[in-house]
């Protein structure tokens, strides 16, 4: 196969499987963490009037889908690609950055939390996912 069109498959592939993971892991999470009666995470009013009843629990879902979204997709990209893995990685961790950043804008959270995601969760588990995979094709 064509390395080029190769690479470009990887990559969709890779952010396909990193947004499932992702999805995934905060659709479990909302099922599995109680949260108050009438409280929804979409709307800043609910936030404020809700936000002393959250459990600290509420916030490690999401954290978790970013970190292991990314490092999953950052994995797939890094065993695949046909060069440049580290390259790639770190694109799919700035990919999924670029979401966060947006999430972290519409959704409310705690002041602690999109610091905390926006460091930990991306750039580091791209660069981790990359390591996992044992690919040194750059």
């Amino acid at each position: 196969m064509n390395p080029i069109l190769r690479n470009i498959i990887v990559t969709l592939v890779a952010l396909f499987v990193g947004g499932l993971v992702n999805s995934g892991i905060v659709y479990l999470s909302s099922m599995l963490i109680d949260t108050p009666d009438g409280f929804d995470m979409m709307s800043q009013e609910s936030y404020d009037k809700y936000k002393h009843l959250l459990s600290f629990m509420v916030y490690v879902g999401p954290l978790l889908a970013h970190a292991l979204g990314t490092l999953v997709g950052a994995f797939i990209i890094a065993k695949f690609v046909t060069t440049k893995s580290r390259t790639f990685a770190l694109g799919v961790g700035f990919f999924f950055l670029l979401g966060g950043l947006y999430a972290n804008y519409l959704i409310p959270g705690p002041g602690w939390f999109a610091p905390v995601d926006l460091i930990f969760a991306y750039i580091p588990m791209a660069l981790l996912g990359w390591m996992l995979a044992g690919s040194r094709k750059d």
